[in-house]
């Protein structure tokens, strides 16, 4: 098994000074996204990112989507659209970068309330989004994940894995699941539960924790309430061969010693 770390705190700093650091603390793979940092916007030369991470001598495996592009149920038809170009726009870059997976969210909050009476029309405009986000990643040579949501006790589709399922099915084998263990566990459901439900189309794993009582923390494991030794053997049961990567925040932090808080559970968990 191996764990990696996404490279959040790229928004705070340069990525090309993090990744030794982040190669030195024993991580050999990173999760890319956005970054706001002006030297960090790796999407507009992403051969010269491809030679930083093997300078380091780390694998850029997976790559988040931009957060433009999260508003794949909106109701109006070209804010829709828009954030479908949004969300594919770094994957040509993303597989010139080395990236094997691209991970998507079928929706934000951020432009419209969910409410029960049109769970079903959300859910069918972003699983319409997903289809051209699919098709997308498929010509770019990338596998696509789905990423399960924090719901913050809204009836918000893709929150529960059945309806990421659903919103996948069909879509090919290219297309999985990104299983977000803290947003399973902030969404009061069981993580081992939903891992299984997911067997065999989880790609990638978003590993962070929260206090279950509904808000996305993205606390280091074992200041929350996911089991995870359970979610551990479940996920080596059900997804031996997922992506895994750490999702925590500086906050505040020393970068060194979080990598080093970071490194310590993954010897913990993997030995290596």
């Amino acid at each position: 098994m191996e764990i990696g770390v996404s490279l959040l705190f790229g928004d705070e700093r340069p990525i090309a000074d993090c990744l030794p650091k982040v190669a030195s603390a024993g991580f050999r793979q990173v999760e890319l996204s956005d970054y706001r940092h002006p030297s960090s916007r790796w999407w507009e030369d992403p051969p010269a990112m491809k030679r930083a991470l093997a300078r380091a001598g780390v694998a850029a495996r997976t790559v988040h989507s931009p957060g433009a592009g999260w508003n794949n149920d909106a109701p109006d038809e070209t804010t829709r659209l828009a954030s479908v170009d949004a969300a594919s726009s770094i994957f040509d870059a993303a597989r010139e970068a080395g990236v094997e997976i691209a991970i998507v969210h079928p929706n934000t909050p951020d432009s419209h309330t969910f409410v029960a009476e049109e769970f079903e029309t959300n859910l069918a405009r972003a699983a319409d989004s997903l289809g051209i986000l699919a098709e997308r990643a498929k010509d770019a040579g990338l596998r696509l994940a789905v990423e399960n949501l924090p719901m913050r006790h809204t009836p918000r589709p893709g929150g529960r894995i059945e309806d990421t399922l659903r919103m996948i099915d069909g879509l090919g084998d290219h297309v999985g699941v990104c299983f977000d263990v803290g947003h399973s566990n902030a969404n009061v459901d069981d993580p081992v539960a939903e891992i299984r439900t997911a067997a065999g189309r989880i790609f990638c794993v978003h590993i962070q924790d929260n206090d279950g009582l509904g808000e996305d923390q993205h606390l280091i494991p074992g200041e929350g309430t996911v089991d995870w030794p359970k979610v551990l053997d479940a996920l080596a049961r059900h997804a031996p061969q997922a992506c895994l990567n750490f999702e925590i925040g500086l906050d505040g932090r020393d970068l060194d010693t979080l990598l080093a808080t970071l490194a310590a559970l993954r010897r913990q968990w993997t030995g290596k």
